[in-house]
């Protein structure tokens, strides 16, 4: 889909909100716009050198590197554990170490 088909831009009072002409989506950025709309023209412009994954976002093939690189670049603050994902460490801490987050948030 052109440009100019998925990107309407109003100022309201305050600042200028974009939505996504496609489902209206509102987004405080053009940077954040542009990447939603990947979602509707299925444009995946970063691939994998290894496997045939392609991305929407460069965050997203970083993130898609580490399996298979090994990097676990996120370290739990109470134990040895590493993860590839932030998310992956979050969920981790909550789900070993649940009695020492709220310890800490009650000390």
């Amino acid at each position: 889909m052109p440009f100019s088909v998925v990107f309407q831009q109003q100022r309201q009072r305050g600042p200028v909100v974009r939505a996504c002409a496609v489902c209206e989506k509102v987004f405080d950025s053009r940077a954040k716009l542009m990447i939603h709309i990947r979602t509707h023209t299925g444009e995946r412009p970063f691939a994998c050198t290894l496997c045939p994954y392609q991305a929407c976002q460069l965050s997203t093939l970083t993130s898609h590197m580490r399996t298979h690189t090994g990097e676990k670049p996120f370290q739990c603050p109470f134990c040895s554990h590493r993860a590839r994902q932030r998310g992956s460490l979050n969920k981790h801490i909550k789900v070993v170490h649940s009695t020492l987050v709220q310890d800490q948030a009650n000390p």
